[in-house]
C-alpha cells in the first residue's frame, strides 16, 4: 500500500502492481490537506512526522514499506527530519528518489 503524506491518496496495489482502488484514507472526505506553516523548517518537520506516522504503520502492519520521495531544494528540510526519526526500521523501508 502506498500513501501520499501531502494529499492522503492511498493506492492499493495487486501482486502484480496493478493499481486496482485509489480513495483518500479512512475519515476524510477530502484528498486535499492544506497546512500553513511560518516557514520551511516547521513544513519540514511537520511534513516528515506525517511521513514517519505512515512508514511506521506500514512497518506494522504489513512488514515493509515502500515510499517515493520528491528531489529539489524545498525538500532538504522534510528529508533531514525524516531520516532523524526515531522508530523506523530502515532495513524494511524501499525509497524511490525522484
Amino acid at each position: 500500500m502506498l500513501c501520499c503524506v501531502f494529499c492522503g491518496l492511498t493506492a492499493s496495489l495487486t501482486p502484480w502492481g496493478t493499481l486496482y482502488q485509489i480513495s483518500p484514507e479512512p475519515g476524510r472526505s477530502s484528498m486535499i490537506d492544506i497546512r500553513i506553516t511560518p516557514d520551511k523548517n516547521e513544513l519540514g518537520r511537520r511534513a516528515a512526522a506525517l511521513g514517519a506516522e505512515a512508514i511506521r504503520a506500514a512497518i506494522a502492519r504489513h512488514g515493509e514499506a515502500t515510499i517515493i520521495v520528491a528531489t529539489g531544494a524545498s525538500q532538504f528540510e522534510m528529508l533531514q527530519n525524516l531520516v532523524a526519526a526515531e522508530g523506523i526500521d530502515w532495513s524494511k523501508v524501499t525509497a524511490f528518489h525522484l
